[in-house]
């Protein structure tokens, strides 16, 4: 019995199909979560549990966003320098479901359903309806300090 042509060549495409799709999905998926652009200093006595992290104002040359991880933190915060050097705080977790979030452009995107975010944490696009966690900073001299307790 011999197969058509045509059979033989659904029947690749579908086979190739299936070894591509999860392949593709799981790049995708990679890309989206956030680069950690830097993992800052970090300040605490070996006794206590950490609740802040120092920063340079050298870490923002070049850029006006770092990702950092904070010790004793599921999700990364993210620190945002504005033009005029003030300097935001934010958790990088959705208030919607909980995911980890992306810098995309000028804002924080949620890739799981699409929430967006402003550079002050703000919604801009749901189905988040609550802003993001926001840490106070303070800045003294060229170190930029995040308290995340």
């Amino acid at each position: 019995m011999s197969v058509s042509r045509r059979k033989f060549i659904q029947s690749s495409c579908l086979a190739c199909a299936a070894v591509a799709v999860p392949v593709v999905l799981a790049e995708s998926l990679a890309s989206c979560t956030p680069k950690h652009a830097s993992t800052g200093t970090t300040e605490s006595k070996a006794d206590e549990k950490q609740t802040s992290l120092t920063l340079s104002a050298a870490d923002f040359a070049g850029t006006n966003y770092k990702v950092v991880d904070a010790p004793g933190l599921k999700n990364s915060i993210i620190v945002w320098k504005s033009n005029d050097s003030r300097y935001t705080a934010h958790l990088m977790k959705c208030t919607h479901m909980g995911a980890n979030m992306s810098v995309v452009g000028g804002g924080i995107v949620c890739p799981s359903h699409g929430s967006k975010f402003d550079l002050n944490g703000n919604v801009t696009g749901g189905p988040a309806k609550t802003n993001l966690t926001s840490f106070p900073v303070t800045v003294d001299g060229d170190k930029i300090m995040v308290k995340y307790a």
